[in-house]
């Protein structure tokens, strides 16, 4: 797709039109130029008064140093978005984020607006974790905007499938749309994908990403800030006069997907699963959206911001960047090692390297160290090496493999630090967190509670839902326990039903009801079984000291252990009530768990 073709060299609307209806980005130099001028109007003034006091003045300053001046938020005004942001749930991410740091922060954020009551005259200093917490906004594009559209197009309720309706005759019939937030720097590497419903008439669709100032009647690529990648030859483009090949073209039944990383500030795009190199580099901005455009009649699309599965292996994409970044760090040189040259090949040379990965299969690959490194650097990287897969499997839990680990390395005489295993602290913290974790699997909630409490005090306190939690679990398991006690514990032949006996056809059948005791017929055969009187679970509590007679058996409502779920139950209600009304995603979760059981 050829760029757009402009009149004049500088084909800029008329200055008395409206800045909304100017073209692309001629509105925003508009204004800037109309600031400009009332900068230099002002100082030409000042100029005038001081002059008739002293001829030696310096001149005004330069129009370029006179910046829009902007008031910076308030405290007050950071917590106040926080609390407008969080008040329909933490922001959504795509699956391939989770366990990441990201998803840390988001955890951060929500606990700390669901355990605190925070308002405007909460007193937060400046330089606190918690207001640096509270000042970043980390939701990401989860559909298109609506109120950020071109006015050729037509949008689906869920706000994710786009239709272009204009004529598509001249550039002016162009349409574009944003998503609703931009890319987040927190998440390292954001991808959503589109999938291509309809090329329409000749396929001039663009999928990429912009600035917010962009402008909604160009395709992706098409000005300055805007970056595309076009179905109809497969072209690149990041401003006027930049076309370049870059893939193939795509229509119709083809999902594109778009990457960005913010480590190297480039992006990449791929089609049908399949990984098609770096797009563009050096790319710069701070809020940077999603962007796509259409040109024909007939073209439909549909996004995945993560709501599904992608086509391409996100997950092993990401897991992979990751290990190559730790690789980098661990076993390659500092950067000042690089001759310039060296770092000019390198983004051709990833290029082949990913594409090779992703169209065969993965081989596993060996370190391989200069020769030139003497035999104690490669012992120190070892030993740097092993450390730090020591620490992963402490970080996690798994104690047992880290114990192996570090009698493969005391055999293999790889020297570490003379700490003995049992007195580490790093261990003795895995240790713990292992067997609180092996008691709440095991059903040993009360005993993880107390490992808690001694193992890391005051931490439950501060995490109150977390002790919510795990009394909840407690109270699921003790139901769960009384369901398999009596189920193993009921004698079949007392399952009532609408067959009668072949010795008791005279009987009626039995009253099912909690809190009754039957006896079955032991001399006399022909009469009838009459239930006991309908006792309350308080009046008549069970004497275990009392045999029970012959014959006899108690229903489950009545035993000890639905006595002890009932106790503990209503202490739950008690203790909790009123802090599970002031959240009401909680309380949505409890009345699910509650029809559950």
């Amino acid at each position: 797709m050829s760029s757009p073709s402009y009149s004049t060299l500088f084909d800029f609307a008329p200055r008395h039109a409206n800045f909304r209806t100017r073209s692309h980005a001629s509105a925003i130099l508009a204004f800037q130029q109309h600031h400009r001028a009332a900068a230099v109007a002002a100082a030409g003034l000042t100029a005038t008064h001081s002059s008739s006091s002293s001829s030696s003045l310096p001149s005004s300053r330069p129009i370029s140093s006179c910046p829009i001046s902007r008031k910076r938020r308030t405290i007050k005004d950071e917590i106040t978005c926080f609390i407008e942001r969080h008040a329909l749930g933490p922001p959504h991410y795509p699956a391939y984020l989770k366990n990441t740091l990201y998803a840390f922060m988001v955890q951060e954020q929500y606990t700390l607006y669901s355990t605190q009551q925070l308002s405007t005259d909460t007193l937060i200093p400046q330089d606190s974790i918690t207001a640096a917490l509270i000042s970043h906004d980390l939701r990401l594009p989860t559909a298109w905007n609506p109120e950020d559209k071109g006015e050729y197009v037509d949008m689906s309720e869920d706000c994710l499938e786009l239709t272009y309706q204009g004529a598509g005759k001249e550039d002016a019939d162009i349409s574009a749309v944003r998503a609703n937030y931009p890319f987040r720097p927190q998440c390292g590497i954001f991808y959503y994908e589109v999938e291509i419903i309809s090329k329409g008439l000749d396929g001039h669709i663009g999928i990429g990403f912009c600035w917010s100032s962009n402008s909604l009647d160009r395709l992706p690529g098409w000005e300055e800030h805007s970056w595309g990648y076009h179905g109809d030859d497969g072209h690149l483009f990041s401003g006027p006069g930049t076309s370049q090949p870059y893939g193939p073209k795509f229509g119709t039944g083809d999902i594109i997907g778009c990457g960005f990383d913010f480590r190297t500030m480039s992006s990449f795009y791929t089609k049908n699963g399949v990984y098609l190199g770096i797009a563009f580099e050096n790319v710069t901005g701070r809020s940077i959206f999603p962007f796509v455009g259409f040109k024909t009649p007939g073209e439909k699309l549909r996004a995945n911001f993560g709501q599904h599965d992608f086509k391409f292996d996100m997950m092993h994409y990401f897991k992979e960047e990751q290990q190559n970044t730790l690789n980098h760090i661990l076993f390659h040189p500092s950067p000042s090692r690089y001759t310039k040259q060296n770092n000019v090949g390198s983004s051709n040379m990833n290029n082949k390297k990913r594409k090779e990965k992703h169209r065969s299969q993965l081989q596993p690959q060996k370190i391989h160290f200069p020769s030139s490194k003497s035999a104690s650097q490669y012992h120190q990287q070892k030993q740097l090496q092993d450390q730090v897969v020591l620490d992963y499997l402490l970080h996690h839990g798994y104690t047992q493999s880290a114990t192996l680990l570090r009698r493969s390395i005391q055999h293999d005489g790889t020297t570490m630090d003379a700490v003995d295993q049992e007195q580490d602290p790093k261990y003795i913290d895995a240790q713990s967190r292992s067997d609180i974790r092996t008691a709440i699997m095991q059903g040993n909630v009360e005993e993880a509670i107390t490992l808690c409490h001694d193992k890391y005090p005051q931490l439950l306190e501060k995490n109150l839902e977390l002790l919510f939690r795990l009394r909840c679990r407690r109270f699921i398991d003790l139901v769960y326990k009384a369901q398999q006690q009596q189920q193993n514990t009921s004698d079949p032949m007392e399952v009532d039903n609408n067959n009668t006996s072949l010795t008791n056809i005279s009987s009626p059948p039995l009253r099912q009801h909690a809190g009754t005791k039957r006896r079955r017929p032991s001399h006399n055969e022909h009469s009838p079984i009459v239930p006991d009187q309908d006792d309350s679970m308080q009046d008549h509590p069970l004497q275990h000291n009392n045999p029970v007679e012959e014959g006899e058996y108690v229903d489950g409502f009545e035993n000890e252990m639905f006595r002890e779920i009932m106790i503990y139950g209503q202490q739950l209600q008690q203790e909790y009530s009123a802090w599970v009304e002031q959240r009401p995603a909680m309380k949505a979760e409890l009345m699910v768990r509650q029809w559950e059981t």
